[in-house]
């Protein structure tokens, strides 16, 4: 069961999906049409959300995946996120998943810090931190990759080992580094996000 603000927060991109762009729509589709067949065939989805610093837009995409697999039960789903090259999680991002109703705490304080998120009492937790989009950690075939910034998807035009790539990029948060709407704009964007994943996942069907 998610944390209840974590669950309003669902439900809340649930709804706000309905309202998601035509333009976008064809894009959410094939994402969906993707994991349905994995789901059908009772095999294992697996996404990697990939930007270029693996800092703040992939994080929030792998997050909401999750989420948005539990509050389905989806079985088999795997959530992933990396870069064209890895730096560090931004802490925004981390206090945009934290005011989204997100259970996460730091678990080692270096250059490039990594967290542990839950979404529930209950389900494997996340581990985030910034890397490679073909690290180890991360699947290197049957996967799809989901390139969330423009600039990762023109320095990655090819993705080895992917099923499906899909250019789905979203505006960098970081515009808002340092000014007063930093706390609106990146929780902006993560709803944003939620919602575009929750048109994909509410598609889904188990028979």
């Amino acid at each position: 069961m998610l944390y209840p603000t974590l669950l309003q927060s669902v439900e809340k991109a649930l709804a706000a999906a309905d309202a998601v762009q035509t333009d976008r729509q064809p894009l959410l589709n094939r994402l969906a049409v993707y994991m349905q067949q994995r789901l059908s065939a009772e095999q294992t989805i697996n996404l990697v959300f990939i930007c270029t610093h693996n800092s703040r837009r992939s994080h929030l995409a792998q997050a909401w995946a999750k989420a948005l697999g539990d509050y389905f039960a989806i079985p088999k789903l795997s959530c992933f996120s990396g870069g064209t090259e890895a730096t560090a999680l931004h802490p925004n991002a981390v206090t945009a998943l934290h005011t989204a109703g997100f259970a996460i705490s730091s678990e080692y304080q270096t250059l490039n810090p990594v967290y542990r998120l839950h979404t529930g009492s209950s389900g494997q937790e996340l581990l985030l931190y910034s890397k490679k989009f073909d690290a180890p950690e991360n699947p290197s075939e049957a996967f799809a990759a989901i390139m969330v910034c423009s600039d990762a998807d023109e320095a990655c035009p090819f993705v080895p080992g992917t099923d499906l790539r899909l250019a789905l990029p979203y505006e960098d948060p970081k515009i808002a580094d340092g000014t007063p709407e930093v706390a609106a704009v990146y929780s902006q964007r993560s709803a944003l996000i939620a919602s575009e994943l929750a048109f994909v996942f509410r598609q889904l069907r188990f028979n």
